[in-house]
């Protein structure tokens, strides 16, 4: 529910807030998106050089936080917003008589203060280092008896544990969570019209929508191409197992990314209990310690690496057994083939 605040009560709850975006859009505000974007808390504000009616205020926000949630840098999405608003302006006639000449959105025009251009949303960056990678015979047998196997994990399991050893990884930035249905509903909707839609997509004249998903939820039922397509178009590209790997298990080099336990309620979704994926933000207490979440069930996750014209996925997922959570863990999967519980995130 919106409430009217004074500067200085706008300010105290910025402070005692998470908030590290403003966008101030229905007023003229520049000065004080300036005077903002000096606070320690905030990281961008946007501010007005004149007033915008609420109703295009309101598309610019919403078109900003669309944006923002499909993963851009914080310029293109308040350039995304102005256009959004521009597109409106066409859209309207002149002889409207609840659209009067002064209401006319080009005439504010926002203006971005940030420390971080370029800065994207749910991004972690891991520090170039020397990593622990797979698992060794002590640690298969320790965690063939905790998930109930006597005489050690069955040979489906364990051939696709990689093996353990240690490698030297440059600094990266992989996505917080995997790609969600409204991130690449987004993708869709800027995409070439004969872009190849998933199940749950569907095209409505110039718009894509979701039938019967949940927006949240890893977006599933993609080829590791398609995937690609998604991380070039967002400036990026899909991870290396290693790098997924090492993001999931931290410097420490832990079997789960919140330590050496395995423990069911921190992963997103596992073993046939629900019926799909889950949102990508349900399971925080599961984050590894780089703040990467969602890694453990949910969704299997493309990477980069493959043989023999297989391409691996990593992460366990809701159809899965809890065993496949594992990070060490790589599934092979034919790469042009669409399979409800596999999705993916970006590294960039």
């Amino acid at each position: 529910r919106a409430v009217q605040l004074t500067a200085s009560e706008l300010g105290h709850w910025l402070r005692t807030s998470v908030i590290r975006i403003a966008i101030l859009s229905s007023c003229e505000s520049l000065a004080a998106a300036r005077d903002l974007s000096k606070m320690d808390q905030l990281d961008t504000a946007v501010g007005m050089q004149t007033v915008m009616p609420i109703v295009t205020a309101t598309e610019f926000d919403n078109a900003v936080i669309e944006a923002l949630f499909a993963w851009l840098p914080i310029e293109r999405c308040v350039a995304y917003g102005r256009q959004q608003v521009q597109e409106t302006l066409r859209e309207r006639t002149y002889d409207d008589p609840n659209w009067d000449w002064p209401d006319r959105p080009d005439w504010a025009i926002p203006v971005l203060f940030t420390r971080s251009p370029g800065r994207r949303l749910g991004v972690s960056e891991v520090p170039a280092g020397r990593y622990r990678l797979g698992l060794n015979e002590s640690e298969l047998t320790i965690l063939a008896k905790r998930f109930g196997y006597s005489s050690g994990l069955p040979d489906l399991i364990r051939s696709c544990i990689s093996p353990s050893r240690e490698v030297n990884l440059p600094a990266f930035k992989i996505g917080c969570w995997p790609v969600t249905n409204h991130q690449y509903r987004y993708f869709l909707q800027h995409a070439p019209s004969d872009t190849p839609l998933p199940p749950g997509f569907e095209r409505r004249g110039n718009n894509v929508g979701l039938r019967g998903l949940n927006a949240s939820a890893p977006v599933v039922n993609v080829t590791w191409e398609e995937a690609q397509a998604f991380c070039r178009w967002a400036g990026g590209r899909l991870p290396e197992a290693d790098e997924w790997e090492v993001a999931a298990r931290g410097s420490k080099g832990t079997v789960f990314p919140w330590g050496d336990e395995f423990d069911s309620k921190l992963c997103s979704a596992v073993g046939n209990r629900v019926a799909g994926p889950q949102s990508a933000f349900a399971t925080p207490g599961g984050a590894s310690p780089f703040g990467v979440e969602d890694l453990c069930g949910n969704v299997f996750e493309w990477t980069a690496n493959g043989e023999h014209d297989l391409k691996a996925t990593v992460g366990g997922s809701w159809s899965a057994l809890p065993e496949f959570a594992l990070p060490s863990l790589r599934c092979p999967r034919k790469p042009d083939e669409r399979y409800p519980d596999v999705g993916f995130r970006c590294v960039v």
